[in-house]
């Protein structure tokens, strides 16, 4: 199965999700002029909200990072990243959910990284 690029509202980014295995996402960000970015996103439930423990596959300095998704229409995605220096500190997974379950409660822990439209198929 071909797997369609959603386009990114009033921005050059695309964005492709298709299954890597059961719960792990393959991710691919893609900015107009620009060298795809390729990730592992796993999902989640922490605290009662569906999350994306995202894996940037190239590594960097910050390699891990937590999204919230929720389609506003079947084929529109809007993602939010957990913004959230505190997550650097903890020293265990444990830790590390509880620090996300009360970075959930306050209003201003997730910044809009982007909302998608899923692209039409060509005609043939």
């Amino acid at each position: 199965m071909r797997r369609r690029p959603s386009r990114c509202v009033r921005t050059g980014r695309y964005i492709t999700v298709g299954h890597a295995t059961k719960g792990v996402y393959a991710v691919t960000f893609q900015e107009d002029g620009k060298t795809a970015d390729h990730y592992e996103a796993y999902a989640s439930v922490v605290g009662g909200q569906r999350l994306l423990n995202t894996r940037d596959l190239s590594g960097g300095s910050k390699p891990w990072v937590f999204m919230r998704y929720a389609f506003l229409r079947p084929t529109v995605l809007q993602l939010d990243i957990l913004n959230g220096d505190a997550l650097e500190e903890q020293q265990s997974p444990a830790a590390l959910r509880s620090a996300v379950e009360r970075l959930q409660t306050n209003d201003e822990a997730y910044v809009e990284l982007c909302t998608c439209a899923r692209s039409r198929r060509k005609q043939e």
